[in-house]
């Protein structure tokens, strides 16, 4: 198989928001049910909360800034809570393999569902990895008026 017919194949499915919602209501009762979430999850929360507290510059991979555009939107629209369980539940390849209407579309629709969606286990876990992280390595930081970069690289 051609590589670049290989990098396509091994693209996730572009969700529509509906199987976004469906796929994220899975996460959130399993999460619920756990009381945790599992080790490649916290992985993916942590990761997006430090995108989050991270400036994005336009050197990024495309794949990166849809994932920081979007969670920027939802944690706007949403909240912290819904940042960790779409980070936990989808990831940044399914966010980036989405349709740009989907992925405009989507904050709007997790907030009509956030009844369903959130739980207090979320809402803990947002809170605990959402106040404990660190920005992107590699990335620009304001500090106290002044910017700074480190280096290495965020997962």
């Amino acid at each position: 198989m051609a590589r670049s017919s290989q990098h396509v194949a091994n693209r996730p499915k572009s969700l529509t928001v509906n199987e976004a919602i469906v796929k994220l209501l899975d996460v959130s009762e399993l999460v619920r049910k756990r009381g945790d979430f599992k080790a490649t999850e916290t992985k993916r929360v942590k990761g997006a909360f430090r995108h989050l507290n991270a400036t994005a510059t336009d050197e990024d991979p495309p794949r990166q800034q849809h994932y920081v555009k979007f969670l920027q939107r939802l944690k706007d629209i949403a909240g912290a809570a819904m940042v960790a369980l779409s980070a936990a539940g989808l990831g940044q390849a399914a966010v980036y393999s989405m349709t740009d209407r989907v992925r405009t579309e989507l904050p709007f629709k997790i907030l009509e569902r956030r009844s369903d969606l959130q739980n207090a286990v979320i809402e803990s876990l947002a809170t605990k990895y959402g106040s404990s992280t660190e920005p992107c390595p590699g990335q620009l930081v304001h500090v106290t008026g002044h910017i700074s970069s480190s280096v290495g690289k965020c997962s």
